[in-house]
């Protein structure tokens, strides 16, 4: 069996490199492992031809010629710990790498078909108009998924979500700061973001001692925060004229002037009615794609 195992991984290298692909067959390879590893079959011979059939059907090669070489890599490793494991551990530590090596399979041929997003969420397809903002800020480490498989691109991004993003891009938090809301324990992952937002005056149009972090953030507070962060890291955010857009007077006092920057900046664009919606909320499908067009 190792010895098998030895000459499979040997060929893997070979076939990713000259095998003319056909990646479809991949998806057929993976729901049939899938079927026969709840069976009573030798696991490691399971796993071995599996991982063969995989380089054989030329998926490596597709997701290269794709440019797809995070996932060529991720499916990469995942069958060598499949073939490492066949050779050297327990049924169940086996079965389980082999399982996990059939999702990633799973996951490229989706990638190849254009139906999932290179950073591997299930909810974001290859053609939502979204799909390159959420690929590059998860790439850059700015957004994060909800979990492995999920972004949830039409959540409504939250005060403390926003002001974590900000801790992430633009507000040196390096600095000790006092807690300046009741709400906000030192522990969670926006605090420092929050506190240094508040002591650089960023926060200045939240009133009393409550930040309500979990309060989905309106979009001329999002655009007033940006601004303000930006404008400590160093950008200029400086604008030549205000805005006019229909619902003006709907506009708080303190945001005019970062909707007025955010619109010339085309940084967040009004609606096709010319309003700008002040009270609206934002998706985080909405704010990658504000992060992806700041990138320059």
């Amino acid at each position: 069996m190792r010895k098998l195992l030895s000459i499979i991984t040997a060929l893997m290298l070979v076939f990713s490199l000259t095998v003319s692909a056909d990646y479809t067959a991949a998806g057929s390879i993976a729901a049939n492992t899938r079927v026969r590893l709840a069976g009573n079959e030798d696991v490691s011979l399971i796993t071995a031809e599996a991982v063969f059939a995989m380089t054989e059907s030329g998926i490596l090669k597709a997701l290269e010629e794709k440019g797809e070489l995070s996932a060529m890599s991720d499916l990469k490793t995942k069958a060598d710990e499949a073939l490492n494991l066949a050779a050297y551990a327990d049924t169940e530590k086996t079965r389980t790498a082999a399982l996990n090596l059939c999702t990633e399979l799973e996951r490229a041929v989706a990638i190849l078909k254009g139906t999932q997003s290179s950073v591997g969420f299930a909810d974001v397809n290859a053609d939502a108009w979204y799909y390159n903002a959420v690929s590059y800020t998860v790439k850059q480490g700015i957004f994060k998924g909800m979990d492995e498989m999920h972004f949830a691109p039409d959540t409504a991004i939250t005060r403390g979500m926003f002001l974590a993003l900000m801790g992430r891009m633009y507000l040196d938090t390096s600095v000790k700061t006092v807690n300046a809301y009741a709400d906000v324990r030192s522990d969670m992952y926006y605090a420092a973001a929050v506190n240094t937002a508040k002591a650089k005056g960023i926060l200045s149009f939240i009133e009393g001692d409550k930040f309500c972090p979990d309060q989905a953030i309106t979009r001329e507070e999002l655009v007033t925060v940006l601004r303000g962060c930006m404008a400590q890291s160093g950008a200029n955010t400086d604008f030549t004229a205000n805005a006019a857009f229909a619902d003006g007077g709907q506009i708080s006092e303190w945001a005019t002037a970062s909707v007025s920057w955010a619109a010339e900046k085309k940084v967040v664009a009004g609606f096709e009615d010319n309003t700008f919606r002040p009270q609206a909320t934002a998706t985080r499908a909405q704010v990658a794609q504000i992060f992806y067009s700041l990138k320059g």
